[in-house]
């Protein structure tokens, strides 16, 4: 039986909302057959529209399909200016008029078929604009030269010159038979509420963003208050309040502009000379130019209604509003299924409403599923038949009134639902041998029989399936097979395994799925794990007797023989277990310390296990083991020790062959911010320092902390990391917030530990909070700079960072330097010149009683540390009075002249040697043997003020040549004052 899903589909209206620009129009040049200039049109809805021109007139009833041409006047010397109609209310007949240039109006009633020529006493005046208002009485207004304007109540049968003035108007607009407006030459704004009858003069309306230097060609209003003129330079000015005051509004050009209309309140349409046109869909906020079809001239426009627009010009130019359509849905190979719910969709510019129809044969009949659906909203709920099966369907969506604005879809299929979809039965298997492609059978069955089956498949950890594999059956039987590749020999390649499942279509048409599509693979997943036969992991870091290299060191695979042991599987690449050769460590969480394979059980080599490796060879060949299935890992952390830093580090691997991220691992594991798990820190074996991590690769291994006194579980998802992600995290914080930070650098032997920060930083506690890094356990030959926090409760530890809040006069960081090289420690102090003026940096030695301002000089040298436990430091920063008065309390000041025995005593290499003056004086400070000759000299008549002071003698002489084995004596000479002890030299 088939698995029926039904699909929701949740429809979502998405109004576009365009803020500072207006969708462009798509206009359409319509041919005129004539050469003439096109001085006015007007349409008095969306089907019926009148054109004038020279002697003559356009009329179309078929919202201009077709013009017809009739006669106006016979005289072609004449030209006409503008028309205007309204309805008339008799059997559908319309009464309008049309202006001239010989002091004559013109008029029909019968919508344009017939003209009558009315004489209005006004002879040889142009009358540019007229406004027609169907009232009772049907009054009229016509305005020209040289101010003209002439008004009739009787219909046109008699006009009377309302207003005459010194400058020629070019438009006039009545909303009702009182309230009207003219503009004209000069900035002139002409202004009647009683309908400019002789008894009430026009009232001129004057605005300084206007002027008087423009010519103002066209005017139109949508109420009383709200209204537009537009004019010469670009100019377009709105008015809220009926004209007392006009705003500018920008048109982004500088050519004239000869008349607007509008649609509704937000909708309009401007023209101007060179082809602009203007358009704006908020009131005139903002005023988009449409793409210039034409060049010529445009004089006239009309607006009847949102989706037509009507411009006409010079040359015969007819331009019409055409709007697009573009239908988004269904696309092209899309497979329907019959009965069920989808959406059709579209985008739509200036298109009121649209035809929606359906073509199974590919577009030979089409039937109508919507014959007025609301363009705008851009999509219709659609259930496809459920009683054909056809994979030649389009859609097609036209323009309900505009038949040639239209689109259709490329061919999907739309299929009947069948209840007996496909069967399938896996009969693969689960591990197959490593450089070997991969085949894969099932048995798959329909009654209606299988007209195809796809193999969808990737390797494990990755998000995105490969091109499917298409499977073929054997012969005439039900078992089909698919072959993976094998991707070849690069390192690595194809070792993390693979992951598969199977789509079969039922033959009747597509839709019947047998298993969940690629958008949730999880269901029906299938592992193949790799058989390891031979693989070689190079990247060893091989070490020499004078460079040791320690290196975290994991297999990312499973082992069934052996089960993973040390033995199986380095022994045959080092050879017997040598510690000259080869040795391997496990850090014991419980005991804070790391422990060597054959002196403590360590454990075997097993999937999320790290070791501590150290080597003289580059590599390790492996014969055995297969892929780590992909499934999440749990790794168990043992908790932390209170009252002991190193406590709770615990050495883990990632268990794939593919890196991950640890973002994902915390989220998996449910374990929040880094408060209870902190890491994973890399320890980068040339470097010899750690390094925090974003991602964990494959083969390597990490220290993670668990700062909880309770055990926890990490959990690694099988998932691969996104190669756009960082992978190492900075050990010290951005930029933003941090007002100065200073670098501790401690040095001996070729080793530097460098990743040491103080600072201050806006951000940043007194106590733990995320600025501040742990510092993982150390290894080999080591030097370990950190800033101890027992007092930080779950978070005590060692760090190299620690981060405070800004501070007023001082602030202390107490430091610990440790190491088990048998040479000096040189600790050198970076970022001082960055320190706030007045600020200095002290370095204080208090069980030596030795400060050293750091301003001076950046140096302090520690001998002999590998024979004690630590070197305890403190820095101090801050203003110097506060720092002086810190300094003093340590008493560095002796009473009486000091000569303290070296330490250590007996040495080797080095020794330090501490004397105290209770004054100023010039030190001298010799070393000789017992033939009394001088070896080396530490202090030669130097000035030095009162205070302790710690020298090292490096076990050399003057000249460079070491010195033997034997007693020494070391001699102070400060003015009269003179002291000897004795040392021993042991080589």
């Amino acid at each position: 039986m088939k698995i029926y899903q039904a699909f929701v589909i949740f429809f979502v209206i998405f109004f576009v909302i365009s803020i500072g620009k207006a969708d462009p129009r798509n206009w359409k040049d319509i041919d005129t057959a004539t050469n003439e200039f096109l001085y006015g049109i007007y349409f008095l809805d969306d089907r019926q529209g009148w054109i004038v021109y020279k002697d003559s007139c356009f009329i179309t009833t078929d919202s201009g399909v077709n013009w017809n041409a009739v006669s106006v006047t016979e005289k072609s010397s004449t030209p006409l200016y503008d028309v205007t109609f309204i309805e008339s209310g008799i059997l559908g007949i319309s009464i309008g008029f049309a202006t001239s240039s010989d002091g004559f109006v013109y008029k029909s009633s019968s919508s344009g078929e017939n003209w009558v020529p009315i004489n209005t006493d006004h002879p040889g005046i142009s009358f540019f604009g007229i406004s027609y208002i169907k009232d009772f009485g049907n009054h009229a207004w016509i305005v020209g030269t040289p101010g003209t304007i002439a008004y009739s109540s009787n219909n046109g049968s008699s006009w009377e010159t309302q207003y005459s003035g010194p400058n020629g108007l070019n438009d006039v607009y009545f909303i009702d038979r009182n309230l009207g407006w003219a503009v004209g030459k000069n900035g002139t704004i002409l202004h009647t509420d009683v309908g400019g009858r002789q008894d009430t003069s026009w009232v001129k309306q004057t605005d300084d963003s206007i002027g008087t230097t423009i010519d103002l060609h066209g005017v139109w209003f949508y109420n009383s208050q709200i209204g537009w003129i537009v004019g010469d330079n670009g100019s377009i000015f709105k008015t809220e309040n009926g004209g007392n005051t006009w705003t500018p509004q920008n048109s982004g050009i500088e050519s004239t502009l000869k008349k607007i209309a509008f649609s509704d309140e937000k909708n309009g349409i401007i023209v101007g000379t060179s082809g602009i046109i203007l358009n704006t869909e908020d009131g005139g906020d903002h005023w988009e130019k449409d793409s210039n079809l034409v060049s010529a001239n445009l004089l006239s426009v009309s607006y009847p209604s949102f989706e037509n627009g009507w411009a006409v010009g010079a040359g015969g130019t007819l331009l019409y509003s055409q709007g697009s359509v573009e239908l988004i849905a269904p696309v092209r190979d899309e497979a329907l299924e019959g009965g069920a719910e989808y959406e059709i969709r579209w985008e739509s510019t200036y298109i009121s409403e649209l035809k929606i129809e359906l073509s199974t044969d590919n577009g030979q009949i089409w039937n109508l599923i919507e014959s007025a659906v609301n363009a705008p909203i851009g999509y219709f709920g659609w259930t496809p038949p459920d009683d054909i099966n056809s994979d030649a369907c389009r859609i097609r969506i036209t323009g309900a009134t505009k038949p040639d604005v239209t689109d259709s879809s490329d061919v999907f299929t739309i299929y009947i639902p069948d209840s007996t979809g496909p069967e399938i039965t896996d009969i693969s298997r689960t591990l197959t041998d490593q450089g070997d492609d991969i085949e894969l059978s099932a048995i798959i069955t329909d009654p209606s029989g299988v007209s195809s089956a796809n193999l969808f498949y990737r390797l494990a950890g990755k998000a995105v399936f490969e091109e499917p594999i298409e499977m073929r059956p054997e012969g005439q039987s039900d078992i089909f097979t698919g072959i993976i590749p094998w991707p070849g020999e690069q390192d690595g390649a194809g070792l993390q395994g693979y992951q598969y499942y199977i789509k079969a279509v039922d033959a009747s048409f597509n839709g019947n799925d047998s298993t969940s599509p690629p958008s949730a693979p999880e269901m029906g997943l299938h592992d193949i794990s790799i058989k390891i036969t031979e693989f070689t992991k190079r990247e060893i870091k091989s070490s020499t007797l004078d460079s040791q290299y320690y290196q975290m060191f994991s297999i990312p695979l499973q082992f069934l023989e052996n089960d993973g042991s040390i033995d199986s599987i380095l022994v045959p690449n080092f050879g017997p277990y040598d510690s000259t050769q080869w040795r391997l460590y496990r850090w014991n969480t419980n005991e804070a310390k790391s422990e060597e394979y054959l002196r403590s059980s360590i454990g075997n080599f097993e999937p999320g296990k790290a070791f501590w490796l150290i080597t003289r060879k580059t590599a390790i060949r492996i014969t055995n083991g297969q892929s780590v299935k992909p499934e999440m890992m749990m790794i168990p952390l043992d908790p932390a020790t209170e009252g002991i830093p190193i406590s709770g580090w615990n050495q883990i691997a990632n268990p794939f062959s593919f890196t991950v991220c640890w973002d994902t691992i915390l989220q998996a594991s449910a374990v929040g911010e880094s408060s209870s798990i902190d890491g994973p820190y890399w320890y980068n074996p040339e470097a010899r320092v750690y390094e925090r991590k974003n991602k964990m690769s494959p083969w390597e291994g990490y220290f993670v902390k668990n700062m909880t006194g309770e055990e926890i579980t990490l959990k690694i998802p099988p998932v691969e990391a996104l190669p756009t992600a960082n992978q190492t995290v900075p050990s010290k914080p951005s930029v933003e917030g941090l007002q100065w930070e200073l670098q501790l650098t401690a040095g001996a032997g070729g080793i530097l530990e460098y990743d040491n920060y103080v600072g201050i930083h806006e951000s940043s506690k007194s106590g733990w909070d995320n600025l501040d890094h742990r510092e993982p356990p150390p290894v080999g030959k080591y030097i370990s700079l950190h800033f101890p926090h027992i007092e930080w409760e779950k978070h005590a530890d060692n760090y190299t960072t620690d981060f405070r809040p800004p501070f007023e006069d001082m602030e202390t960081w107490a430091f610990n330097v440790q190491t088990n090289i048998d040479e000096v420690v040189e600790i050198t102090a970076a970022g001082l010149e960055n320190l706030p003026q007045g600020y200095e940096a002290w370095l204080l030695d208090e069980d030596l009683k030795i400060s050293k301002n750091l301003m001076v000089e950046n140096r302090f040298s520690i001998a002999n540390l590998d024979q004690t436990p630590y070197k305890r430091l403190k820095l101090i920063v801050g203003k110097t009075e506060y720092i002086v008065e810190e300094i003093n309390k340590t008493q560095l000041v002796p009473m009486e002249y000091e000569l303290s025995q070296n330490f250590p005593n007996p040495f080797n290499n080095a020794t330090t040697i501490r004397l105290g003056l209770p004054k100023n004086e010039r030190v001298t400070l010799k070393v000789f043997n017992l033939l009394g000759e001088e070896v080396a000299l530490l202090l030669n008549n130097e000035n030095k003020t009162a205070g302790y002071y710690s020298l090292i003698w490096n076990g050399l002489w003057q000249n460079g040549q070491a010195a033997t084995s034997g007693i020494y004596f070391y001699r102070l000479n400060v003015g009269e004052f003179m002291m000897t002890k004795k040392m021993i030299m042991i080589q």
